[in-house]
């Protein structure tokens, strides 16, 4: 289903629904259907020439009432008239215009202009600007970054600063470098709205929302233009809000959010309809109609898309029209009427056929054999489908080339032709890498996220035809994605083969954040509620900037590593990784199918395993609660071993177990469900691998980290932003609950200690800094705490320090380098992440991982103090670390902590799996 936008200056593409998938919009993340174009003319932007030009009419203005009138205008913009002045140096023009007009747009110009003096001359930045200008009309945008140069460190605090940073923008955005190109505007967008140029403001901030929407950023999206919002709105520029609560409605849409959606959809509606603009009225209706689709109501979609269409056609726009009506014929899909839905298609195909449309003819197409697929048509099904395709081909549109492909597997695998869908499911992941390759770690998660209904055709194709190689490609390219681009791109990360825009764009990331925290903290003092509230969005806006600069410092590293999807290791490869007595399994959960697979996997065998419905393994997971000390688990540990371990007919001698999850399986502890062997979790197949180049290195010492001082008061926001889900709980007065118990355990196992106000943020990178070589665990004796909606955020409570706010995130952690044989997260539900589809947990497990550990133990569940420091106690004696400093040898890192949970498990008070199967170890076993 397609949106009809209405944005300025840059067009903005949406996705269509799948006809093969639950009728639900959604939006790929990249190289999408183009929409047609604004409904709402773009403002004229004011030109620098034209600034110039009217310095000449400023200068001979003989009265007040002449420089009002030229200073009340829009065009050309006051900011660029009074900075032409000041480079000319007639400040005293300058601030004589400045003051003229006493409207919002331009009452801290005089202040602004009483800055400049005594400045020094801005010739060379003004150089560069003009350097990037000709290059950008050229259409030479890496010439253009080369002439703009990198960031300015500094904060901007001038007119000329925000145009190389929006020039900065522009071409990143040319360049398809999206993050980057937000991450220019935002910084454009905060400046010029710091001192007082908010038309500037409100501009960069769309752009700013653009070039995130379209790198798949949404939530970064909608909170640049919430802001730009009320810009417009102190403005009063009524056209300007209309349509940015238009693109916020669409932003909720796509990010689910389908009541505010609907809410910011009608007020745009209505101030379009008072603006008179009966386009962006009719454009602004289809968007209301999807909505309603997305709620389920299709009454409501239908009678909305038709009378959008009525419009449409009124107003002879016939593009918009013909996207509509493919609107209104996945309606009546989703009702069931596949007669009026069919002959609705054809019309939206003859329309887009008419116009020349290829991708939306070619989408159409799909959507047509989706139909078919619906009626029981397999043939005319695959007809379309096969059509579909090869438009894709032709127009070099991946997207829409997956998604026919997907939709073909689907059919033809219904069918019974299990070869051929393996077939085109195959040549669909392959394609994936221009989609979803080479993105951050979170971006990338989510973005291979929307396809895991790829992955799980593909695996049921292959386990129908029995083929073990093709499942565990299909196993393997679906989890672990951006993971194993991380890891692949460390050195270049770790080498600093960054562009320096990059990294200015990250110190100015934090150096706004850190600005807008002091400013929370004294409008907290105040006790001004409006001024707090204010804040509270700046330092959202602000965290959401340093997630941002990350998310763009690590997929540049990909690229200059030249990673960017990672390839699946074989079924032969993955054995070869393998011992005696060992065996990895690959869990699969084929939910639109109802079936659980298994892949088995040992040194001399590879079997799949139909495991049974996987509805039933979900709510056997959810059945457990190993939490809950009043209850007996054996009953839901065995169902949880009859479903997933018995059906695996593992083999006598097997000694250890790597086990790569799936979905709720993630949680799942399987040292309780096969106490007997060495357990091992993995990401994938292919990370064990990767991580496997890392088992012959080995540190000394251990650094333990416990007891953190937490009289001090934790910034609410971050509380907030960083753990809604706090493991600890929060406290009255936004504090965390003490662990005393954490420093016993800490002085018991480290070399190296950090406790009370040590046991922070700083102390730790210095700690880590001193040691040049590498550790051999590095030890966290401290909360952790949850944030089930963002990847990244999953942290650990440390101690505030400053202006460290006391929070170690996964996102900070990606940036650290802890080069260790072993991290150990002590902490409660430490183990926890958003889980992705077809990529597991996504959290401080990964991030560690990337930082330089290949081993790393944590939690599942909320862990008991005084059973935890016994566990860690009798896990390092058995691993004995002082074994690499010429001692003897400790146990495999498996095996010791197999053995330390069979101690804690062995006396009386502790034998409930509560106490002792909540810690399961990620990546190498010895």
């Amino acid at each position: 289903m397609q949106r009809g936008l209405s944005l300025v200056l840059v067009t903005l593409v949406c996705g269509v629904a799948r006809a093969d998938e639950p009728p639900k919009p959604t939006v790929p993340p990249a190289a999408l259907p183009a929409v047609p174009a604004p409904s709402v003319k773009p403002a004229p932007q004011p030109t620098p020439e034209r600034a110039a030009d009217a310095v000449l009419t400023v200068a001979t203005a003989k009265d007040d009432a002449s420089l009002r009138t030229l200073a009340a205008k829009d065009d050309p913009d006051p900011w660029l008239v009074a900075d032409e002045l000041v480079r000319r140096g007639e400040f005293d023009t300058a601030e004589s215009f400045a003051r003229a007009a006493p409207r919002v747009d331009v009452e801290k110009l005089s202040a602004y202009v009483a800055s400049r003096r005594g400045k020094p001359d801005e010739a060379a930045r003004r150089a560069r600007l003009a350097a990037a200008s000709t290059a950008l009309s050229a259409g030479k945008f890496d010439d253009a970054i080369d002439a703009l140069g990198p960031q300015e460190s500094a904060p901007i605090d001038d007119v000329v600063g925000v145009r190389l940073a929006m020039g900065q923008g522009v071409a990143l955005a040319r360049l398809a470098r999206l993050e980057a190109s937000a991450a220019a505007f935002l910084v454009a967008g905060e400046a010029a709205e710091r001192f007082g140029w908010l038309a500037r403001a409100a501009h960069a901030l769309r752009e700013s929302g653009l070039s995130a929407f379209n790198g798949s950023a949404f939530a970064t999206a909608r909170d640049a233009w919430l802001r730009e919002l009320s810009i417009r709105e102190l403005r009063a520029d009524r056209a300007g809000a209309a349509t940015t609560l238009g693109n916020i409605g669409l932003v909720y849409d796509t990010l689910g959010d389908y009541a505010k959606a609907l809410a910011t959809q009608e007020r745009a509606l209505a101030a379009k309809e008072a603006l008179g603009d009966r386009a962006g009225a009719a454009t602004t209706l289809g968007n209301i109609g999807l909505v309603y689709h997305s709620l389920g109501d299709y009454t409501r979609a239908l009678k909305t898309q038709e009378r959008a269409l009525s419009e449409t056609e009124a107003l002879g726009d016939k593009a918009g029209a013909a996207r509509i009506v493919g609107n209104i014929g996945l309606v009546y899909q989703s009702l069931g009427d596949y007669a009026k839905a069919l002959s609705t298609y054809e019309r939206a195909l003859a329309a887009k056929e008419a116009l020349r449309d290829k991708p939306g003819a070619a989408d159409t197409l799909g959507n047509i054999g989706g139909v078919y697929d619906g009626l029981g048509d397999t043939a005319k099904a695959i007809q379309f489908l096969e059509r579909a395709v090869r438009a894709a081909e032709k127009l070099g549109a991946n997207d829409l080339l997956v998604y026919a492909l997907r939709r073909l597997a689907s059919v033809r695998l219904k069918s019974g032709d299990a070869g051929r869908a393996i077939s085109d499911a195959h040549r669909a992941v392959l394609s994936l890498k221009t989609l979803v390759g080479g993105l951050g770690e979170e971006q990338g998660a989510t973005a291979r996220g929307q396809y895991t209904g790829l992955f799980a055709t593909g695996l049921a194709a292959a386990a129908k035809a029995e083929d073990s190689t093709e499942a565990a490609f299909f196993l393997e390219s679906g989890r672990a994605g951006s993971l194993l681009e991380a890891l692949e791109s460390r050195g270049a990360l770790r080498a600093a083969l960054l562009p320096e825009d990059l990294r200015v764009a990250d110190v100015q990331a934090r150096a706004v954040e850190a600005r807008a925290l002091v400013a929370h903290t004294k409008a907290q003092d105040g006790g001004d509620l409006a001024a707090i509230r204010a804040r509270d969005e700046e330092l959202k806006a602000a965290r959401a900037g340093v997630i941002d600069a990350v998310e763009c410092i690590q997929r540049e590293a990909k690229r200059a590593a030249q990673v960017v999807y990672p390839v699946a290791a074989t079924v032969k490869d993955i054995r070869g990784f393998l011992a005696p007595g060992e065996a990895l399994v690959l869990y699969g959960l084929v939910e639109r199918d109802d079936i659980a697979y298994a892949l088995l996997l040992t040194r001399g065998d590879a079997r799949i395993v139909r495991l049974g419905k996987s509805s039933e393994i979900a709510a056997a997971c959810e059945a457990l609660d190993p939490t809950d000390l009043d209850a007996d688990p054996a009953a839901a540990l065995d169902r949880l071993r009859d479903l997933l371990v018995k059906p695996l007919g593992l083999e006598k001698d097997t000694k250890r177990l790597f086990v790569s999850p799936e979905g709720p399986l993630s949680y799942v502890p399987f040292a309780a469900l096969v106490p007997d062997l060495e357990i091992a979790y993995e990401p994938s197949g292919t990370t064990y691998g990767v991580l496997l180049e890392e088992k012959d290195k080995r540190g000394t010492q251990v650094l333990a980290l416990g007891d953190p001082n937490y009289t001090a008061k934790f910034d609410p926001i971050a509380l907030d932003v960083y753990a809604p889900l706090a493991a600890a709980g929060p406290t009255r007065g936004g504090r965390l609950a003490a662990l005393p118990g954490t420093r016993e355990e800490a002085k018991a196992i480290g070399d190296v200690t950090l406790f009370g106000k040590e046991a922070s943020e700083p102390s730790l990178r210095a700690s880590l800094a001193k040691k040049k070589d590498r550790w051999h665990s590095v030890h966290f004796a401290c909360p952790g705490l949850v944030n089930p909606d963002r990847p990244t955020l999953p942290s650990l409570a440390l101690s505030p320090d400053g202006d460290d706010d006391g929070f170690l995130t996964a996102l900070e952690v990606l940036k650290m380098e802890i080069p260790s044989d072993l991290v150990v997260l002590s902490a409660c539900e430490t183990g926890k992440g958003k889980i992705v589809g077809g990529e597991g947990i996504v959290g401080l497990t990964r991030a560690f991982m990337f930082a330089g550990s290949p081993r790393v133990i944590c939690s599942l569940w909320k862990v008991d103090d005084e059973a935890t420091r016994a566990l860690m106690t009798k896990f390092y004696e058995l691993w004995n670390p002082s074994g690499v400093n010429g001692g003897k040898p400790g146990l495999p890192t498996a095996e010791a902590l197999k053995r330390a949970q069979e101690f804690v498990k062995s006396q009386e008070k502790w034998t409930h799996p509560y106490f002792w199967a909540a810690w399961v170890l990620w990546g190498l076993p010895s």
